[in-house]
């Protein structure tokens, strides 16, 4: 699925538990609005997530939580 997100706010990426290792992140707020898009032209290999268990290891690097 893919989705359409606006009325976001952008601010620098830091403190623990990082979504990504991207310099920014996109804070959601009460104005933004969130809706399924009927495109698929979306990359779907671009990324490199984190399986769950492996979020909650004692060795994993909780700066971040998409890999490498």
């Amino acid at each position: 699925m893919v989705f359409t997100i606006s009325s976001f706010d952008v601010a620098s990426n830091n403190g623990s538990y990082r979504p990504s290792r991207n310099e920014y992140k996109l804070n959601f707020t009460i104005n933004t609005k969130v809706k399924l898009s009927k495109t698929v032209l979306v990359p779907t290999n671009v990324y490199s997530f984190i399986p769950a268990p492996d979020v909650f290891n004692e060795s994993y690097d909780n700066n971040y939580l998409v890999g490498k």
